[in-house]
């Protein structure tokens, strides 16, 4: 891999430095504009090269010590104070949305609210950890950064997880040490953690499923452990034969009164305290009394939650197994009027629902995709709730939506504090 030594100059979206040389563009992390460092080019990108710092030659004012020695592998922005990251990164997007939406905004576009986190290490409900072996024993680690081989290897875990996540995942490792397992077998690791009952699910994927599974795992004792078959060929942790299974498959989260249950394979979000602050601003923007239709509704958390505002809430999700904890959620907690449909969101009929007055949407990191946003205008519902976790796929679909909407609200979450990830809630009234 070829060596540069180069100077950044801007930050550019979602939070990478560019820096250019000889005609070419560079987009570093982990470094900071005004910096000069020996960089390795690491990854060709189709506007330009990715690049990794070895060596910080001339360092920002604004730089600070990361906390984490992996921190480029998990939060690169660990360099940077909080504030600062926050007013970095909602600057990016408020300047995105300017230049791609300038014909439907006049007159620019600002965040009605930036929402910060107050506790910005172990915020995360879930992690994922990979497996590294070293001198015979094996360790957490993660890929570093652009590579899905080389590892960086975890002693302690990660700091965006609690100290109990991370000692579960530390004992996991230290079980599998004991059992002398292969590490060639080992893919991955799963851990979930509840912030309101503290309880914690471990997920295990491996890459064969020809040892005797359930007589080693069986030695483990009140443990929420299960262990899955992965095909090998796929880098991604999908779950393709469950092998064994200890003690609870599912975790319990309570959101302003309502417990929620949710599988160990659904869609939960992974920061509960900035889940309840988005949760407060899209409870105020929905009118009472109205048919609210909760489009990729998950296991109901945003749904549930507006349902005593609303004079029905219908949930859709393609996940079957979500929509089943979805009802049971509405049961258990006495929501009589919510209802669930399992179907692709993207092939839904939309004369089948009732009377679309208002709709939630907290799409994939993809968004909605021209299709759903040609069916939404030609319905026109009263209103459009759209919480993104990619501010740049919500740009694409408001290219579609603002033909006949107006944006009325913009808000900033800091959802993932240190990384280069945000969220953003779009209030969508028609013209």
């Amino acid at each position: 891999m070829e060596k540069l030594i180069l100077t950044f100059k801007d930050f550019v979206y979602p939070g990478k430095v560019e820096a250019f040389l000889d005609g070419k563009k560079y987009f570093g992390i982990g470094v900071l504009p005004g910096e000069k460092a020996e960089v390795l080019v690491v990854k060709k990108e189709k506007n330009g090269y990715n690049v990794l710092p070895l060596k910080i030659l001339k360092k920002s004012k604004l730089r600070k010590r990361p906390f984490e020695s992996h921190f480029l592998s998990c939060s690169p922005f660990q360099i940077i104070p909080y504030d600062s990251q926050v007013k970095i990164k909602s600057k990016l997007i408020i300047d995105e949305f300017s230049k791609e939406l300038n014909n439907y905004l006049k007159g620019g576009v600002i965040f009605n609210k930036i929402f910060t986190q107050k506790r910005t290490t172990g915020y995360r409900t879930k992690m994922e950890f990979s497996f590294a072996e070293q001198k015979g024993k094996i360790f957490l680690s993660f890929f570093k950064r652009y590579s899905y081989k080389e590892k960086i290897i975890l002693k302690t875990g990660c700091k965006l997880a609690s100290k109990n996540l991370n000692l579960k995942a530390l004992e996991l490792v230290e079980f599998l040490n004991k059992e002398q397992i292969n590490p060639d077998i080992l893919k991955s690791l799963i851990c979930r953690e509840s912030k309101t009952t503290k309880e914690i699910i471990s997920i295990l994927f491996l890459k064969d499923k020809s040892q005797k599974i359930e007589k080693i795992f069986r030695k483990l004792k009140n443990e929420n452990l299960i262990v899955v078959f992965s095909d090998p060929k796929s880098p991604a942790s999908k779950i393709n034969e469950i092998l064994y299974k200890s003690g609870k498959d599912y975790l319990i989260e309570n959101i302003f009164c309502i417990q929620l249950k949710y599988g160990f394979d659904n869609f939960f979000q992974n920061n509960i305290e900035m889940l309840k602050v988005a949760l407060k601003i899209i409870k105020s923007e929905i009118p009472s009394g109205k048919f609210v239709f909760d489009l990729f509704c998950g296991v109901g958390t945003l749904g549930l939650s507006v349902a005593k505002k609303s004079k029905k809430v219908i949930g859709v999700e393609v996940d079957k197994k979500a929509i089943e904890f979805a009802k049971l959620n509405a049961k258990e907690n006495k929501i009589y009027n919510f209802d669930g449909i399992v179907e692709d969101v993207s092939k839904l009929d939309f004369k089948m629902l009732e009377k679309l007055e208002v709709v939630i949407l907290d799409p994939p990191r993809a968004g909605l995709q021209e299709k759903l946003c040609l069916k939404l205008l030609k319905h026109l519902p009263e209103k459009i709730i759209y919480l993104s976790c990619n501010p740049k796929t919500q740009i694409e679909d408001l290219k579609i939506l603002l033909q006949k909407y107006k944006l009325k609200k913009l808000y900033y979450f800091d959802f993932y504090p240190h990384t280069l990830h945000s969220e953003t809630l779009a209030i969508l009234e028609p013209n």
